[in-house]
């Protein structure tokens, strides 16, 4: 059907319906200049300034990941919905720790310090989707050739969560996708970048698991986990640069 085909009624209908998701979608915003001495002070509990010796922190680094989220990543559920990727402080002071944190000197010099990490939040405090664009990152704009990365859980549906995000988030920017040269493929739970990278979904069901070459893992609700199984078969490899 073509508009002119199309009854007035539907023309008024789909003419609200571009107006209110153009009014919804903010202007891409300029990019941050953050404080991360006061931002990497926000994780509870921990200071990342201790053993630091033959480390050092990179604004540039971090910047550029936080960068990501906030230019590139539309929300895709909730009030934030439609909106660009604001982080949260406590987001902020994550990603900074992860990725700004650097070997100083030596044969590792510029890998990351930090290959682990467990963010325990409360419900509804921006957990899935920020696993979701570190996924999205790490998939498109980390440089590993042959990225493979996993969202895992006690099931497949928990673990669907994380990778919803990921791909909602990912298809709201054509222009990443196809920078990224990226597809999501729902029915599989994958998405695939650049012909050789890619991400999938996967449960605690081990058997036949092993032999993974991870390059990034999200293990959600690792509490639920029935035993270490899953996480010691994805992180048994080395897991890129993370």
């Amino acid at each position: 059907m073509t508009d002119a085909d199309m009854p007035p009624s539907g023309l008024v209908a789909t003419a609200k319906a571009v107006v209110a998701k153009t009014a919804r979608a903010k202007a891409r915003p300029q990019r941050t200049k953050r404080d991360w001495p006061a931002l990497l002070k926000m994780i509870p509990g921990y200071d990342c300034n201790r053993d630091a010796e033959g480390f050092k922190f990179e604004p540039a680094l971090a910047d550029r990941v936080c960068d990501f989220f906030e230019t590139q990543l539309v929300m895709i559920e909730g009030e934030c919905a439609g909106n660009f990727f604001q982080l949260l402080p406590w987001q902020q002071a994550t990603v900074g720790c992860l990725f700004g944190w650097v070997y100083a000197n030596g044969p590792q010099q510029g890998l990351r310090r930090y290959r682990e990490t467990l963010i325990y939040v409360p419900k509804k405090n921006g957990k899935s989707p920020l696993c979701g664009g570190l996924l999205d990152y790490m998939l498109l704009c980390d440089g590993e050739p042959g990225v493979q990365a996993y969202c895992a859980a006690a099931d497949k549906e928990q673990a669907n969560i994380v990778f919803r995000h990921a791909a909602g988030m990912l298809q709201r920017n054509p222009g990443l996708m196809a920078a990224g040269k990226a597809k999501v493929f729902r029915t599989s739970r994958c998405i695939e970048s650049n012909g050789v990278n890619f991400a999938r979904v996967l449960s605690a069901d081990a058997a036949g698991k092993h032999g993974y070459n991870s390059s990034f893992v999200v293990i959600d609700e690792v509490h639920t986990q029935p035993n270490r199984e899953l996480l010691d078969v994805l992180v048994a490899g080395p897991l890129g640069q993370a």
